[in-house]
């Protein structure tokens, strides 16, 4: 057993504890910290997740910390399984638990990290609010989802660092020193499309978290999108090309774009997407954490459409109503 280790800061990567061990413990190398930690050199300690936990609690010397606190509330698991089904979401988390290589292959990290360069990225002010806090600063969580470009507490614009974790970097540890040079900032403010986004991606990491099935969101998005009129009024037809224009309008500058394909993506059955597209989408169309994950609403349109035409309504009325054309509605009614 080691003698010490550090206590978790509110929202800190598990990472960023391993860093400040490491920092602590006065060791000449990284591996040496490692094998302290693990039992082993070859741990890679993943930047989103913890690697294995059962070696690491059995080493340190506090009993307070348990699998399920540092899974939900130090890595970025809540956020990239939000939307998983009941059994992708337990398998996830064994993964991580065990530290399994190809966790972060499962959860879908590597996807959702495509357009980032990989550098780890602080609030400017909660920066300085570490340091007279807590005398040092330390790596956030929320401040990594890959995406997010506004801290949610201070509505600024978030700072890359210069630490990259690409290739073989991506093995060794980069704490959050004092003297970190932040990169500079975009001179604009954010719009308040993208600090409400930010806001958006911070609930789905911290807002509590349970293992019940969290694909329903499609159902969700679908009706908003024809309630728009950007889908067919069955919700069979997306109007990609459309919706990818307004939204990319709705964000501004200095953010990543959609495109259509993305679009079909989050509102397909069939198709796999980063958690960060469908908040995006659901951003724009005004749904928050607890629309998306909601029990889907039955969709009753063709029902409703053929009552109304045996109750007399015309043909013509009725396409009016749900913003089609007679002929659509005369193929739903008719036998």
């Amino acid at each position: 057993m080691i003698p010490f280790f550090p206590a978790p800061y509110p929202d800190e990567l598990w990472y960023s504890v391993i860093c400040r061990y490491h920092i602590r413990s006065g060791n000449p190398s990284v591996k040496y910290s490692i094998r302290e930690l693990y039992g082993t050199n070859h741990i890679n300690v993943p930047v989103e997740l913890c690697g294995a936990l059962s070696p690491l609690l059995e080493a340190i010397p506090t009993k307070a910390l348990t699998t399920k606190d540092i899974i939900m509330q130090h890595t970025l698991y809540p956020y990239y399984t939000r939307f998983f089904s009941t059994n992708r979401k337990k398998s996830a988390y064994m993964l991580a638990l065990n530290g399994n290589r190809h966790a972060g292959q499962h959860i879908g990290i590597y996807q959702s990290s495509s357009m980032d360069a990989r550098r780890l990225r602080y609030c400017p002010e909660c920066f300085d609010e570490d340091i007279a806090a807590y005398g040092e600063p330390y790596w956030h969580r929320l401040h990594q989802i890959p995406g997010i470009a506004v801290c949610p507490r201070h509505g600024c614009w978030l700072a890359d660092t210069e630490v990259t974790l690409t290739g073989h970097r991506h093995n060794l540890l980069f704490p959050a020193l004092p003297d970190c040079h932040l990169l500079p900032t975009p001179d604009t403010t954010p719009t308040a499309a993208q600090k409400t986004f930010a806001a958006l991606m911070q609930d789905a990491l911290t807002a509590p978290y349970d293992f019940h099935g969290g694909g329903g969101y499609r159902a969700i998005i679908k009706r908003a999108l024809r309630n728009r009129g950007y889908a067919s009024v069955t919700g069979g037809r997306i109007y990609a090309a459309r919706i990818a224009e307004v939204v990319n309008a709705f964000y501004g500058g200095n953010f990543e774009s959609v495109d259509s394909n993305e679009i079909y993506g989050v509102a397909s059955n069939n198709r796999t997407v980063s958690v960060r597209k469908i908040l995006q989408l659901a951003c724009f169309l005004g749904l928050s954490l607890t629309d998306l994950l909601a029990p889907p609403p039955e969709d009753n349109t063709l029902v409703e459409i053929r009552e109304m035409y045996q109750q007399g309504v015309s043909m013509y009325h009725i396409a009016q109503l749900y913003g089609t054309d007679r002929k659509t509605i005369a193929r739903w009614v008719k036998p």
